[in-house]
């Protein structure tokens, strides 16, 4: 297929709203290349809207390292604006988008025609067994996370321990975080989006003492997401003191090198 319906007021849509407030126009230029891939394979032998390239190539394709495009692709799946079955990525809704004037090959236009019919009658019969499928995937999903192994370094739980020290001194009784999940965290701003952990901890710090950023960016994910922003109004704030524990942790993430 050579060209698709866009509509206009696309970055509208409540869910790719979604996906620029938690990525910016690099999830949003994500999910557009995406479709573009697939409905390039759509043609009269080929009425699957599967997405063929894997997340490598299209890592590979746009410079966004492999593990962010799959953290990406993940969050549009879980938004519904794909689906995911059997290790493939489709976007079925596309064919929403087909109509008979997009294409003079009559053979190609009863087949969307046909799929159209199809396709209603499958969605309609089969929404219990989609539902049972998801929940089987969350649980099987779970079940992954679980006994991943996690990848996280030593200089990651150490941040994790300084961002936590430093939410204790301001707030004596905050809850206690999963600090191998704020570590995880830690890693992928480190390695994927090339932060450095010095810096980190310096604008976590400013963080602290900022009435409004303080009550908001509560989390080592809330930070990742908002780090952009933040980074540049601590720029210009000088160095916040650290409380006596971070310091004790900013000299152990000084020290480390990584192996």
């Amino acid at each position: 297929m050579l060209w698709f319906k866009h509509d206009a007021n696309a970055s509208q849509d409540a869910k790719l709203k979604k996906v620029r407030m938690k990525y910016g126009l690099e999830g949003y230029g994500l999910y557009w290349y995406c479709i573009e891939l697939i409905a390039a394979g759509v043609d009269q032998n080929n009425l699957t809207f599967e997405l063929e390239h894997d997340s490598e190539i299209i890592s590979f394709d746009t410079g966004i390292h492999i593990e962010r495009v799959n953290e990406m692709m993940a969050y549009m799946i879980n938004l519904e604006l794909f689906e995911s079955n059997n290790n493939a990525i489709t976007c079925l809704k596309m064919l929403k988008r087909l109509d008979q004037s997009m294409t003079s090959n009559k053979e190609m236009r009863g087949m969307i025609n046909k799929a159209k019919i199809n396709h209603d009658e499958v969605m309609t019969k089969s929404d219990l067994v989609m539902q049972e499928e998801k929940r089987i995937d969350k649980n099987r999903q779970d079940k992954t996370i679980t006994n991943v192994k996690p990848k996280f370094d030593q200089i990651d739980l150490a941040f994790a321990q300084l961002a936590f020290d430093e939410l204790l001194h301001h707030n004596p009784n905050h809850k206690a975080p999963n600090l191998n999940a704020w570590a995880e965290d830690a890693r992928k701003m480190r390695e994927i989006d090339n932060r450095d952990p010095n810096e980190m901890a310096r604008v976590w710090t400013w963080i602290r003492n900022d009435s409004f950023w303080s009550t908001n960016i509560l989390s080592i994910s809330k930070f990742r997401e908002k780090y952009d922003m933040v980074s540049m109004k601590a720029k210009g704030a000088g160095n916040p003191n650290l409380s006596k524990a971070g310091n004790a942790t900013l000299n152990n993430i000084r020290d480390w090198e990584p192996t």
